[in-house]
């Protein structure tokens, strides 16, 4: 863990894969050490968790469900004896499509394992042609022929492969892109987490700096007896039921970065609040922590207010003040941190909403500090606000910097 961090997160990883809570966590603590956890890729991937040349973790090939050991194994053999592919046409023409079959192609193309081709993107595989063909089903076809006219040129008196010529199918140019929550779906469906991204990115700030209360800890109420506490998530899932006395009540499920959590809420607070309770909603908690009633010591948690995230990052995140070492930072850092922060920024006299629809209230402001001459510098504009994005942070965190928010 000392010399090799990313091994050893990687190596947990596998042994732990049948927990997705201990999977999530440790996603997390990988993040939290500037290891990243990558998703699943045909030119990269293992059988299981590994660490690629870059030094980030991979996740594996048999991670993704849907996707049998001999498809795995042949990706890895075929790749390992004649080298990567070099795009989407090449992997078809190579590798064996009786062993690696049309489900487990779309397994892989859903889950990202094809991403890394950067030509084709996940929902042009699924589009049908005027046949009612999907373009995954033309590429099968085209590679079956591919390897069918291969072995018989090889097989002939002229063995010349090179003259045969086959057209490599068009994708579909017309199509429909799946949203964020879509995408991540489809790819969480297939390996049980969030990889390429999670759908409370934008939300982070909340959760970290507003939010005193984690999903994982739900359980664990003991020491915020008759307190306040703020929790936030996504919905997953909503089930409503009656009480032996026909009292309705609803137990929600939510997720955030810890992982799972469970709520009930009784009577008038499941009447007053169910509305917001809707799969895929992300949501801001208000709660107290209170005994049980007739005498019960054991903590509760009740519910008295509920809102959206995305109204809580507008109304609660007002200002993110930056902080530098301008000893330690490169133009070359100072160039693409302000490319990230163009990207999510509107100026006053611009609508409220920025390019993703976000809101981008947030005003920027930066610290420079000089400690070898114990000098700062403070800058800041009224005419600049930023949507505080994952990408931001991230970067901010993994070249050293810190924040401070209000």
């Amino acid at each position: 863990k000392a010399h090799f961090p990313a091994e050893d997160m990687a190596a947990l990883l596998s042994c732990r894969s049948d927990n997705i809570t201990e999977v999530q966590k440790l996603m997390e603590e990988s993040h939290a050490m500037g290891i990243r956890t990558l998703g699943p890729d045909v030119n990269d991937s293992l059988s299981k968790f590994s660490v690629n040349a870059d030094g980030n973790i991979r996740f594996g090939l048999s991670g993704i469900k849907g996707v049998g050991e001999n498809a795995v194994r042949s990706i890895i053999e075929e790749r390992t004896t004649n080298g990567k592919f070099k795009d989407v046409y090449d992997f078809f023409e190579r590798v064996n499509l009786n062993t690696c079959n049309r489900k487990n192609l779309e397994c892989l193309i859903k889950a990202g394992a094809f991403d890394g081709f950067g030509t084709i993107c996940r929902e042009q595989f699924f589009i049908p042609n005027e046949r009612n063909v999907t373009f995954l089903e033309t590429l099968v076809s085209f590679g079956q022929r591919y390897q069918v006219d291969k072995r018989e040129a090889e097989t002939s008196i002229f063995g010349d492969f090179d003259a045969v010529e086959i057209k490599k199918p068009e994708p579909p140019s017309v199509f429909n892109v799946w949203s964020d929550l879509e995408r991540l779906n489809k790819e969480r469906d297939l390996i049980s987490v969030y990889i390429s991204g999670h759908p409370l990115d934008d939300y982070r700030l909340v959760l970290d700096h507003i939010c005193n209360l984690k999903m994982d800890q739900l359980e664990q109420l003991e020491e915020r007896m008759n307190q306040v506490v703020f929790l936030g998530g996504i919905v997953t899932a909503v089930e409503e039921r009656i009480t032996k006395r026909e009292i309705p009540f609803g137990r929600v499920t939510m997720e955030d970065f810890s992982g799972k959590g469970q709520l009930t809420l009784f009577g008038e607070s499941w009447a007053k609040f169910k509305g917001y309770f809707l799969q895929g909603a992300s949501l801001f908690i208000t709660a107290n922590v209170q005994s049980r009633k007739w005498g019960n010591p054991q903590p509760e948690l009740t519910v008295t207010q509920v809102d959206f995230l995305a109204n809580v990052k507008a109304s609660k995140i007002k200002s993110i003040n930056i902080i530098v070492n301008v000893n330690d930072f490169e133009e070359t850092d100072v160039n693409e941190l302000l490319t990230l922060l163009a990207s999510s920024h509107r100026t006053t006299s611009h609508h409220d909403h920025d390019a993703d629809g976000a809101d981008a209230q947030c005003d920027l402001a930066f610290t420079l500090c000089d400690p070898q001459h114990n000098t700062q510098l403070h800058l800041s504009t009224p005419l600049m606000k930023i949507n505080p994005t994952r990408q931001i942070l991230d970067f901010i965190t993994a070249k050293g910097m810190e924040y401070k928010i209000n």
